[in-house]
């Protein structure tokens, strides 16, 4: 009996053995990655296993006893495979999305001489990276309109409008369709409003794109989103021959270098890890966050709500606060010389907006420290401010007992907002425009 197991188990080691080696040689996703280390020391256990088959001890007759279950998945995930190559729709589009067979990153970066420096290129597909919930909570690609912007075809054809948004991935709309950003909603109100807001841009950039893009469409209003502690992006732009850029534009950017940084994988079996990362985080922020005790358990997945506790919003980096005031002051004269109203509006962060509801304590003073700053400053410029933190928390206080997270006004998963945060936001701007 033993002549005849000795074979079988040696040639199953030898075969996880050489699969799992070409699976690292190949390996699919970015360098770091964790799955990389744990298909690693599986392999190690492999081959030792190849050279410790006659060993009785029971530490090698463990070993031995993973080679069997090692070797019924990869055989699952090579007819994976094979049914992927003949019919890929067969597999969930939350699957899906993870893989590119081509293993190439699409080029859809362009740059520019002077401020924003980076843009997304027109009329391409742009895919966020990173796990950020499944294909309903978060909406992960979008089509540029003939400026490289995220707008509807209707509102990029217009000559003037009557508002330009200038910010980051909340202006942009990060995770949600074209129909449910802020300018989009702005426009379906009878406000038309060009979307200039690109993931990762600090202060600076946004004076860049509107100088660039948005002066010529000669808005009755720009309207600038400040995203909670943005002003930290702008040491990165102090040096103009070694400009580091920032945020989501910044990782795509650095993708589009760097074949090596992917937005997806090659294997189904890499594309099932990018796509059950969700999972490992809850493990990871239950864990972090288990002695958190919540007042309102629909918040399990907010723990981090926590952190708020003891957050002081007062800027660190004076050299980069001054830059970003003055980003604001330099948009305030374009608008005057044009004839535009500025509205400065600040954009709380989902922690600060569930404080409240999930904790049943007031938000601490100090976590507006930042936006107080920014409206003495808008006060002395006269520039239109708005907060909107507490029409978004009164709106989280005052959600009925059995409430789901859907009627939350940011995504699910990733931390930017959806229809509902976008809605309560335009109608403080509205008010303001009227």
């Amino acid at each position: 009996m033993q002549k005849t197991k000795f074979p079988f188990n040696f040639l199953i080691s030898v075969f996880n053995s050489i699969i799992l080696i070409l699976y690292l040689i190949n390996f699919d996703l970015p360098e770091g990655s964790r799955l990389f280390y744990i298909i690693l020391f599986i392999t190690l256990i492999s081959f030792v296993s190849i050279f410790k088959i006659k060993f009785e001890n029971i530490l090698f007759k463990v070993i031995n006893s993973f080679q069997l279950p090692i070797f019924t998945i990869i055989i699952v995930f090579f007819l994976f495979e094979l049914i992927y190559f003949i019919n890929p729709n067969i597999f969930p589009p939350d699957l899906r999305i993870w893989i590119n067979k081509e293993g190439k990153n699409v080029e859809v970066i362009e740059y520019l001489d002077t401020s924003p420096f980076v843009k997304f290129k027109p009329n391409v597909k742009v895919r966020i990276r990173f796990y950020r919930g499944t294909t309903e909570q978060f909406q992960y690609s979008w089509i540029t309109d003939s400026k490289g912007f995220k707008n509807k075809n209707s509102i990029a054809k217009l000559s003037t409008v009557d508002v330009v948004a200038i910010g980051d991935s909340f202006t942009e709309g990060m995770g949600v369709s074209i129909d449910d950003t802020l300018p989009s909603i702005l426009s379906s109100k009878g406000y038309l409003t060009y979307n200039l807001g690109v993931q990762g841009y600090s202060p600076s950039q946004m004076q860049g794109s509107l100088e660039k893009y948005g002066i010529d469409l000669k808005p009755k209003f720009i309207v600038a989103l400040y995203t909670m502690n943005t002003y930290d992006r702008e040491k990165f732009y102090f040096d103009e021959k070694n400009i580091s850029y920032t945020g989501g534009v910044g990782d795509i950017e650095a993708a589009q270098i760097n074949p090596e940084i992917r937005n997806q994988s090659k294997f189904i079996f890499s594309a099932l890890w990018l796509m059950t990362k969700n999972l490992r985080r809850i493990v990871i922020k239950r864990f972090k966050y288990s002695s958190i005790e919540l007042v309102d358990k629909k918040f399990e997945p907010y723990k981090d709500v926590a952190i708020i506790s003891n957050y002081n919003s007062f800027p660190k980096d004076t050299r980069s606060w001054s830059a970003t005031l003055k980003a604001f002051r330099d948009i305030n004269k374009i608008s005057n010389q044009i004839g535009a109203k500025f509205i400065l509006l600040y954009v709380p962060g989902r922690t600060v907006v569930y404080y409240e509801r999930a904790m049943g304590k007031k938000i601490p003073k100090n976590v507006f420290n930042e936006s107080n700053l920014l409206e003495n400053f808008a006060l002395k410029n006269n520039i239109i401010y708005i907060d909107p933190t507490y029409k978004l928390v009164n709106y989280v206080n005052n959600l009925p007992n059995n409430f789901t997270l859907k009627s939350l006004p940011y995504l699910e998963i990733d931390g930017h907002m959806n229809r509902i945060g976008y809605e309560i936001i335009s109608e403080a701007i509205i008010a303001k425009l009227n």
